[in-house]
């Protein structure tokens, strides 16, 4: 369930700074401390943080940030876990944090609080991102077996490592000629697609193969190459 758009955990502490801010005047905010200036008081009430926003930056890591104006001892930045807002981070007064170790195409939610001495303000609603998808594993078990004298199959297997799997849209083979050192790209074939039916051969020749593994997060190749021969 997604959180409520007014923050039910966090804005009981902000209604009571309203009410005491309210009662009390102007003198809420500068009696805090004798330490801040009473010219930066007046200049820099205390305001929530706004123009709250978030993005990914990689498939685990999303970026949040948010404009302040008021004099702040630190921030404390909350994540939606589903059922509750829990603090992610606090005492701190960067107006950015870049949230890591998260999961692939999942979807995040973020809010952020300021506070100076015993007063906290919260942003008004939150913000939400989604990390990018997570890009393939890389192929392996690669294998090549000849067809006749101037055909070989290859194929390669698709591991998954995580469930459920990432989504493959596509495998590029490629081909090397045993003694030469050029790279030859052959096709791109559907990411259900196993193996490739290399054709127009030379007899009796040696021949190269892998194959990379596409997605929209990124590439990846196998680690290794295959060989294999024409009769």
């Amino acid at each position: 369930m997604l959180p409520s758009k007014r923050l039910t955990l966090i804005v009981a502490t902000a209604v009571l700074f309203v009410i005491s801010a309210v009662t009390a005047g102007s003198s809420a905010y500068a009696s805090q401390s004798g330490s801040v200036p009473l010219s930066m008081a007046a200049a820099n009430p205390e305001r929530a943080p706004y123009n709250l926003a978030s993005r990914a930056l990689s498939n685990t890591s999303i970026r949040v940030s948010w404009t302040n104006s008021s004099y702040i001892d630190g921030f404390r930045l909350y994540r939606w876990n589903g059922s509750s807002w829990q603090v992610i981070r606090e005492r701190f007064t960067n107006t950015w944090y870049d949230d890591k170790n998260l999961t692939p195409g999942t979807t995040y939610h973020y809010t952020v609080c300021s506070y100076y001495g015993s007063n906290t303000v919260c942003a008004d609603g939150y913000t939400s991102a989604a990390t990018t998808s997570a890009a393939p594993a890389a192929p392996n078990a690669l294998w090549a077996t000849p067809r006749s004298s101037s055909s070989i199959r290859f194929g390669w297997n698709q591991p998954c490592w995580n469930q459920p799997c990432v989504a493959i849209n596509s495998f590029r083979v490629f081909r090397q000629r045993a003694g030469t050192s050029t790279v030859e790209y052959l096709t791109t074939v559907a990411g259900n697609v196993r193996t490739w039916d290399d054709t127009g051969l030379s007899p009796s020749t040696e021949y190269y193969y892998t194959v990379c593994a596409d997605n929209e997060s990124g590439s990846v190749c196998a680690a290794s190459w295959t060989r294999g021969k024409t009769y």
